[in-house]
Formats: C-alpha cells, structure tokens, sequence
C-alpha cells in the first residue's frame, strides 16, 4: 500500500513539473508570435571591437507564425521566409540560422543576443523589436 502510494505521489509531482515547464514553452512562444519591427540591431565583429550601428537605416519587420514560419519584409516587401523556434532548455530563439538569447520579452518588446567566436571571427549582435500586433 505505501508503494502504491509513493507511486501516485511521485507520479503527480513528475506531471505538475512538466505541465509547469510545458506551460513556460507555451507562455514564451505566445509573447514571440505576432509581427516584430526591428527598432536596433547593434554589433561588434572583431575582438575588442566597438558596438556599431548594422540596421543602416533599413526599414526590417519579422512575422512569427504559430506554424514555426517567420517572414521577413524590408521596407514593407517580403523579403524571404524561414522557421524559428523556441529551445526551452537553453532559453534561446533559432531563427535566421542563428541561437539567440532572449534577453527580454514581454508583450512590446523583444530584445536578442548572439555571439559566435572561432579562430577567426568574432560576432556579437544585440537586436531589439517592438510588437506591432
């Protein structure tokens, strides 16, 4: 009897931990989908560089669709389609081919950071977006 009830006990502790963390998926993904305008995107690409300005005046969007597609439109044109998802254990964005940390997001704003260094390159990039619906 009380291995019985050691079982349904850990059992209900194992589900109320993945409905919390399946909850915590669902919750991220819901703020990221919607369409983005891309307000900054900092870089640095060397070593000991400086944070430069690489939005160049452009006019970016990013749609998140809930089928894993984004879309992307430079000013106001589509300017091609991928996938992005959610990795819940590394709390990263993939989207453009890249892992992003989520710095911040809410239901206005998105902030993403990736770095990447090998032998020879050094890249960081910090982009901010504002929700537009």
């Amino acid at each position: 009897m009380k291995i019985k009830r050691l079982s349904v006990i850990l059992l209900a502790m194992t589900l109320s931990v993945m409905l919390i963390s399946c909850s915590k998926t669902k919750s991220v993904e819901s703020k990221i989908i919607g369409k983005w305008h891309v307000s900054s995107i900092m870089e640095i690409n060397s070593a000991g560089g400086d944070w430069h300005d690489a939005l160049y005046n452009q006019n970016i969007d990013y749609e998140f669709k809930e089928d894993g597609s984004v879309v992307a439109y430079v000013n106001g044109s589509s300017a091609g389609a991928g996938s992005w998802s959610y990795d819940q254990d590394a709390d990263k964005l993939m989207f453009a081919s890249r892992p992003y940390d989520i710095e911040e997001l809410d239901e206005h704003q998105m902030v993403l950071y990736y770095a990447y260094t090998s032998s020879v390159v050094h890249l960081e990039q910090r982009m901010t977006l504002e929700k537009l619906q």
